[in-house]
């Protein structure tokens, strides 16, 4: 499941976390939806250009699209780290610069 988060500023592209079912509905908690990475989208062709997931590279929270569309910044958290802010090259996915 995918939810909306943001779009950048020339609307090519647009962001959705990528949501899985977790928890137990025999626990008395039951199941609920939580976000396990995020998605990059080209609005123009729908097809997916890049994906963020959690296990592999932390959480992804708030997120700003440069100008140009072409690259991001990012709030970043990973276990045992005290985050902080990451700049991503959009089509590819690399890190640019780790504030």
């Amino acid at each position: 499941t995918a939810m909306p988060h943001a779009i950048s500023p020339d609307g090519s592209v647009v962001t959705t976390w990528i949501m899985h079912l977790a928890g137990r509905p025999d626990t008395g908690m039951g199941q609920y939806w939580v976000p396990s990475g995020m998605a990059f989208w080209d609005t123009s062709t729908g097809h997916e250009i890049t994906r963020f997931m959690h296990a592999t590279m932390g959480h992804l929270g708030q997120l700003f699209f440069a100008p140009d569309s072409r690259s991001f910044i990012a709030q970043h958290r990973v276990a045992q780290e005290r985050g902080g802010w990451r700049l991503y090259e959009l089509r590819t996915g690399k890190e640019r610069l780790k504030l």
